[in-house]
């Protein structure tokens, strides 16, 4: 189920504008009681208020967050990343367990571009914080996620391998680029392969061609979640998400203010709660506009979910949505998928390698699976180098040519210019030496104005020689 991540938390608390058309309690999806609708799930991320030292504060009090909802902590492991800050383990754990029902533990998050000495580091690192996790958790009531990183099979099993001993509850997959649907695909069945067969989460990926993959995988995983911030496209540009029913391929507005809008709409072409009750745009842009238009995103996200979940036991029906909906690759990632449980998950990497840009391991050769990121952002040393001569079959490499030596472009127009004088007088040579055919008759055949004299000369002593054509 779709994991919406919490975000400006001032909306949901107050103050508003005295003619704002919804309140702040009236946006609380996780409120029963005022909220507009209702969704049992929300992400809170451990960064944002541990960093304002507010690591003893029970955020889900002061939201009013009931024990009905499902409260994610994310240990703020991409944010520490990016922003290269130091943010003390224990913390995020303290404030984890005050606040959350799941939790992330804090990952050293690991790229395609990382060198191997960068990799090792990064998992070291976060070996550490699950070892501190696991020394220091007080509420046994919380779930803990591990997380799995790698773009390449070996550094994936690596990571596996280190990471799994510890006793925790769930299974995240943090691989980037996030809409990436061989990559997710690919990765969830790796952990089926292994044996898992519990809570399983996707960080960061809600798009459209990525979705039915991870509700497919709901058939195979105990309990499977995702989340992302997607939906807040309201507040960051005031996007406004159209109705699937009105364009399956996906379409969407800006409502921003009135010059940045080029449409003539005047009231909302959708019946979802939020729209429901603002029914025109002009009452959009009063209040809190981008926190409106990002329910409104969300809502149809979830909704899209839920209908996607019903229609999962009808494998037809299902198919036949995410081939209209979705591109081709979405429908082949499935098919995938369903190969890895019927006949095993290495035969299928080597049945739909062309389609994750992978290399075909042979039989003796299991270990190099190769999962490779978008090509622009490999590089050469992470991609694995088989010798063609010891694979079956396998041809040879071919020598490499020498390269000469490196000439200036005057040198090049130097050679230029030597080949056009060559030409010239190659052509002068034909001019002098002219071709001579039949018996000879100085009115017909040679000219002298053509041939000169000396071959005029030679054509006559030829000729009275009896030997005919000087040829």
């Amino acid at each position: 189920m779709y994991v919406p991540v919490v975000f400006g938390e001032s909306s949901f608390i107050g103050p508003c504008p005295e003619d704002a058309p919804l309140k702040p309690e009236q946006l609380k999806w996780w409120d029963k009681a005022t909220g507009l609708f209702y969704h049992p799930y929300l992400l809170l991320n451990a960064f944002e208020y541990v960093t304002k030292g507010e690591r003893d504060v029970c955020v889900r009090d002061r939201l009013g967050i009931g024990k009905d909802t499902c409260v994610l902590g994310d240990s703020g492991g991409f944010q520490i990343f990016k922003f290269n800050v130091k943010v003390p383990t224990q913390d995020v754990l303290r404030w984890q367990e005050l606040n959350c029902d799941r939790a992330f533990i804090v990952d050293d998050v690991s790229g395609a571009d990382d060198t191997e000495e960068e990799f090792e580091r990064k998992l070291l690192h976060t070996v550490e914080n699950c070892k501190i996790f696991e020394a220091n958790r007080t509420n046994s009531e919380m779930s803990i996620y591990r997380v799995l990183h790698g773009h390449t099979e070996e550094r994936i099993r690596r990571w596996f391998d280190a990471i799994a001993p510890f006793p925790f509850e769930g299974w995240s997959i943090g691989f980037h680029p996030s809409g990436d649907v061989w990559g997710q695909a690919r990765m969830a069945m790796f952990l089926y392969h292994m044996g898992w067969r519990g809570k399983l989460h996707f960080l960061g990926a809600s798009g459209r061609n990525v979705v039915p993959v991870e509700i497919w995988s709901s058939k195979l995983f105990e309990d499977v979640v995702f989340d992302s911030t997607s939906y807040a496209m309201g507040v960051r540009s005031r996007t406004y998400d159209l109705p699937a029913d009105l364009f399956p391929s996906g379409q969407s507005l800006s409502l921003g203010d009135r010059l940045q809008d080029w449409h003539e709409l005047t009231h909302l072409p959708c019946v979802c709660p939020i729209c429901s009750t603002l029914k025109t745009i002009d009452n959009i842009r009063r209040g809190d506009p981008g926190m409106y238009i990002s329910l409104h995103n969300m809502f149809l996200t979830v909704e899209t979910c839920h209908k996607l979940k019903a229609l999962l036991p009808y494998e037809e029906l299902y198919l036949k949505y995410v081939e209209e909906n979705c591109k081709k690759d979405t429908r082949m990632a499935i098919e995938f998928m369903k190969m890895c449980v019927s006949v095993g998950y290495e035969p299928a990497v080597r049945e739909y390698h062309r389609h994750m840009r992978l290399a075909v391991p042979t039989q003796d050769q299991s270990t190099f699976l190769t999962m490779m990121a978008p090509v622009s952002k490999v590089r050469l040393k992470d991609a694995v180098r088989v010798d063609p001569s010891v694979v079956e079959g396998g041809k040879k490499p071919r020598k490499k040519k020498e390269k000469g030596p490196v000439r200036t472009n005057k040198q090049i127009a130097r050679t230029l210019l030597d080949l056009s004088d060559q030409s010239t007088n190659a052509l002068e040579e034909e001019r002098v030496k002219p071709e001579c055919f039949g018996e000879f008759e100085e009115s017909t055949c040679c000219d002298p104005g053509f041939c000169g004299e000396e071959a005029l000369e030679e054509c006559r002593r030829v000729s009275l020689e009896g030997r005919g054509n000087p040829r």
